[in-house]
């Protein structure tokens, strides 16, 4: 999984270009500083859906809050390359981004 940040505006876009995902349906998710985030996937039929969650309405948002900064540095590395994103089937401006690479822990 790749995650571009376009750093004016702190949106983050995650796709899996290059990487096994453990998603099979998800194309990409987009993930905004307000905790709005959108999600591309595909159907069991193949055809495209974009699904729009606010992640403040989860029950356990305050739990993970304070986490967030500490996670950031831990886990999402600059992997020091400008890259444009964006190019897909939706019709959507392409926008140029850092490109992080992202580890986690194994549960």
């Amino acid at each position: 999984m790749f995650i571009y940040m376009d750093p004016p505006t702190g949106t983050m876009l995650l796709t899996r270009d290059g990487a096994s995902y453990g998603d099979y349906m998800t194309d990409w998710v987009i993930i905004h500083p307000d905790g709005i985030y959108w999600q591309g996937i595909k159907d069991k039929a193949g055809k495209p859906q974009i699904i729009k969650t606010d992640i403040n309405q989860s029950e356990d948002y305050e739990n993970r809050l304070s986490y967030q900064s500490d996670d950031y540095d831990k886990y999402l590395k600059i992997k020091g390359d400008t890259l444009r994103f964006g190019q897909n089937n939706y019709e959507w401006p392409t926008m140029l981004g850092v490109a992080y690479q992202m580890t986690y822990e194994m549960t």
